[in-house]
């Protein structure tokens, strides 16, 4: 039994061995996800006034969080079939390596790529957009402090997390048990955020973005209230906290696996 520890060259011969293995799906995952992507920046350019970088940045967080646990699914695939299991388990890698190798795939790798299709597709589809538009857009700078990316990734974090632990915990139809258990939560929680702040304002509230904003009318006055910085940072460090436990939790899974 190959025990739990790390080796370099160990490891970069298991990379070699999944990038070679998984070269063709993952190319067609890159089709579809460039498709995807011109679908919906390619719709939000032609139903809107002006395609502002806002608009551009809505769509980059969407697709992220829709595309990104649909990939992470996958990455354990050959667990779904006990032949390919027992051969999974039974390569000459620790489960450290073969954790690090799709943890790699399904955040670094997958996140860089992502932002790369999104950039080309979003050139591309504000070209077309402005040949039509009034004041012609520039290109989002997803980096733009405005847009809290940071806080978008801690919250990738957290969904990739989720979908790698089902990757392992589920043996057949990730995607679809994955996507059920995040709609679950994701509803879950916007039920308990609403109830918990209509309670505390004792009037009934919009809440805007999730455990951040909340609006209210209180006679003929209205207010709308964002979170401290303080706390919006904290949140972000108990997210990424959570993340790191539950990818933990993935590789205890995965060594329980062992053959």
């Amino acid at each position: 039994m190959m025990n739990n520890t790390f080796n370099l060259s160990r490891f970069i011969k298991l990379f070699k061995r999944h990038s070679i293995a998984n070269y063709k799906p993952y190319l067609m995952l890159l089709l579809i996800l460039i498709g995807g992507l011109s679908i919906a920046l390619g719709y939000t350019s032609m139903n809107a006034n002006s395609f502002i970088s806002i608009e551009q940045y809505t769509m980059f967080q969407l697709c992220l969080f829709v595309s990104a646990p649909i990939f992470t699914a996958g990455i354990f695939a050959e667990l779904g079939s006990q032949s390919k299991s027992i051969s999974f388990l039974m390569l000459p890698a620790s489960n450290l390596e073969k954790w690090l190798v799709a943890w790699v795939y399904s955040f670094v790798i997958f996140l860089v790529v992502y932002i790369a299709c999104f950039y080309v597709v979003d050139a591309v589809v504000l070209q077309i957009a402005n040949a039509s538009l009034k004041q012609p857009q520039k290109l989002v700078n997803i980096f733009d402090p405005k847009h809290r990316l940071i806080s978008d990734l801690v919250i990738f974090s957290l969904l990739h997390a989720l979908s790698f632990f089902g990757a392992v915990f589920f043996r057949k139809h990730q995607i679809l048990k994955i996507g059920s258990l995040l709609l679950v939560l994701y509803f879950g929680m916007i039920y308990v955020n609403a109830a918990v702040l209509t309670a505390m304002f004792n009037t009934e509230v919009n809440v805007g973005q999730l455990f951040s904003s909340v609006s209210f009318i209180d006679g003929n006055d209205y207010y709308h209230i964002n979170e401290s910085p303080i706390i919006s940072s904290a949140s972000s460090y108990i997210f990424f906290i959570v993340a790191g436990l539950i990818w933990s939790a993935t590789y205890y899974r995965l060594k329980e696996k062992e053959v």
